[in-house]
């Protein structure tokens, strides 16, 4: 079965267009302003989201070291040209929320700050190239540490992106 990302009509979003969107509790990602939508992820790929995320979270809030959230989360990379990833999971400090005042983490839209984690579950399909633009975008806005899961291969790889 080939699984291909379905892509919007060629309306280029400006930031505007994008706080303007409704809420959507399905997963996109806008490249240079085009709204991208990939088909629903295979069960495998959700357990596997699901158990890394439930993992993570457990110990980030056993020692309150900030927070966990499952995709589907906008983080921002940049407003001109609009482009946003949503990462399978993603980790980020309590001291990288102080900016938002962790008190109000429910009002805000998107972060605009680099998650110090973000877990990628790699799908068959997915092109290294596609990998690798996800990658070259994280380490744009500061994320410091990327887990490629292979599910097929059994493996996770732990790359290394920008120092804290």
């Amino acid at each position: 079965m080939i699984r291909e990302k379905i892509k919007m009509p060629a309306q280029i979003l400006t930031y505007e267009d994008y706080l303007a969107l409704p809420e959507m509790m399905r997963r996109y990602e806008i490249i240079d302003g085009e709204l991208i939508m990939p088909p629903a992820s295979l069960v495998e790929h959700q357990w596997l989201c699901y158990k890394i995320g439930g993992l993570m979270g457990a110990y980030v809030t056993e020692h309150e070291l900030g927070i966990v959230l499952p995709a589907p989360v906008n983080v921002m990379i940049s407003r001109n040209p609009l482009r946003t990833r949503q990462p399978d999971v993603l980790y980020i400090r309590f001291e990288q929320l102080e900016k938002y005042g962790v008190d109000n983490i429910e009002d805000i839209p998107y972060f605009d700050v680099g998650p110090d984690l973000v877990v990628e579950v790699i799908s068959p399909s997915e092109s290294r190239r596609a990998v690798e633009s996800k990658l070259a975008d994280y380490r744009r806005i500061g994320v410091q540490e990327c887990w490629l899961v292979h599910a097929t291969e059994g493996a996770i790889e732990v790359r290394q992106l920008s120092n804290p």
